[in-house]
């Protein structure tokens, strides 16, 4: 399986289980922060999720690229 490049704007896919790197937004006026979820068991409506790419094998491996591409600048 090939790395993504970029981020997928919406909704995390449904039928796809494993580590999904994401951007989170609770409130506009806070910015958006990156983070990983694993589906579908961490998966709930309560989270502020807008973008997604994945999966990837690990939990680590999700994170680390989600920080790296964070669309507020690397932390």
């Amino acid at each position: 399986m090939s790395e993504p490049t970029e981020w997928c704007w919406g909704s995390l896919p449904g039928n796809a289980a494993g580590w999904y790197a994401v951007v989170m937004c609770y409130d506009p006026a806070e910015g958006m922060f990156p983070g990983c979820v694993m589906t579908p068991a961490s998966w709930s409506t309560d989270r502020a999720i807008v973008g997604h790419a994945g999966p990837f094998p690990t939990e680590p491996d999700a994170l680390r690229w989600a920080e790296a591409h964070d669309p507020e600048g690397p932390l």
